[in-house]
């Protein structure tokens, strides 16, 4: 869990570094590795990192591409990292300096622009300033589950992580439509918060920045593909599919543990490791009020 916030000025007025400095420390405990800063004229980058990939220096961010085109933040985790890298060395001639996935963002986007993000597979939160475009890139995976929030006016835009990174800089005002939609629904919707002028980008999308304007690409939604005959069937393909899952989820440089609540999901991901004999440590949640107790 790292997190990332920013600025872009569309007027062009430059980014105060202070003001990019005082956002990213609302989110120190999101990553108390290391905290990096990067700020160029109109736009401003900066991340807290947790370690997980390449605990070296070398996987600190704002990271740039040897050329200095790119530059970005990221939270998540690429899964299929490798597979993209093995790509970009062998069909592109790509060098890569590091062991941390971030690197693949700052690689191939030169190689393969906007179309890397719809190649990720993974969780991920991300920005990335193109310098040759003078374009900013935010995304974040299918799913949504990397939160991106925005806030947005006629000169510039902020993003973050959390709300509260931004929270200091925007006149902060309850929105009666987020707050309806909550108490009905039990969330404000993919693309709201319970604040106005204040929204998260929308799961497995682009919105791509500029002076000349914003525009926005869905890379994905949902989709019913083939046909269950039968439920033995279904079991047999999802039991085909899970070991997969899990191993790409066990891709760490540090130790990795399962939160183990009294569900089904995490009962599976613990018996799929146990077949492939690994065995992390595991944690639980245990609560006086038993209906809310993980631990039984």
């Amino acid at each position: 869990m790292c997190g990332i916030a920013g600025i872009f000025n569309f007027d062009g007025s430059p980014v105060k570094s202070s003001q990019v400095k005082s956002m990213t420390l609302k989110l120190a405990h999101r990553g108390p590795d290391n905290m990096g800063l990067w700020v160029k004229k109109n736009i401003g980058f900066g991340h807290r990192r947790l370690s997980i990939r390449d605990l070296t220096a070398a996987g600190n961010q704002p990271m740039l591409d040897p050329s200095g085109r790119v530059v970005v933040v990221f939270n998540g985790e690429i899964y299929n990292y490798e597979k993209l890298k093995q790509e970009l060395e062998i069909k592109h001639g790509c060098v890569f300096r590091t062991s941390t996935d971030t690197e693949i963002i700052t690689v191939g986007f030169p190689i393969w622009g906007a179309e890397l993000f719809k190649k990720l597979e993974g969780m991920f939160a991300i920005a990335l300033w193109d310098r040759k475009g003078e374009q900013l890139y935010l995304t974040r995976d299918s799913l949504g589950i990397k939160p991106l929030y925005l806030y947005e006016d006629s000169t510039k835009t902020f993003f973050a992580s959390e709300i509260k990174a931004f929270s200091k800089d925007i006149e902060i005002k309850l929105s009666p439509a987020s707050i309806h939609t909550y108490l009905a629904a039990g969330y404000p919707g993919p693309s709201s918060t319970l604040i106005e002028k204040v929204r998260q980008l929308e799961p497995g999308s682009i919105e791509i920045f500029s002076k000349r304007g914003n525009s926005k690409v869905k890379f994905w939604q949902p989709r019913r593909s083939g046909e269950i005959k039968s439920l033995q069937e279904a079991i047999e393909e999802f039991k085909n599919i899970l070991p997969t899952v899990v191993s790409e989820h066990m891709l760490s440089d540090v130790p990795v543990g399962i939160f183990q609540s009294g569900g089904i999901d995490s009962t599976l991901v613990s018996l799929s490791l146990k077949k492939m004999g690994i065995m992390p440590p595991l944690f639980t949640a245990s609560f006086s009020e038993k209906t809310h107790d993980e631990s039984t």
